[in-house]
C-alpha cells in the first residue's frame, strides 16, 4: 500500500461490503462466489492525484489508557 501510493496509484475500500450482509450478497452473486463471508476487502485501484485526507479523531480521542 505504502509503495503503491508512493507511485500515486490510490486505494478506495468499499467499507459497506463488511457491514451490509444485502450488498455483500449481491456482489457474491455477481462474482459467482459461492461463500459471500470470504469476501472482506473489495478496492478500487488507480492512479490519481492524492486524495482528500480522512477526516479522523486524533489517535488520543480513541485509545482509552
Amino acid at each position: 500500500w505504502l509503495q503503491m501510493t508512493e507511485k500515486n496509484v490510490y486505494m478506495h475500500p468499499f467499507g459497506s461490503l463488511i457491514t451490509n450482509v444485502a450488498a455483500k450478497a449481491k456482489l457474491a452473486q455477481k462474482l459467482d462466489v459461492d461463500t459471500p463471508q470470504n469476501l472482506w476487502l473489495v478496492v478500487r485501484v488507480g492512479h490519481s492525484t492524492e486524495p482528500p485526507r480522512s477526516e479522523r479523531l486524533p489517535v488520543s480521542d480513541i485509545i482509552i489508557s
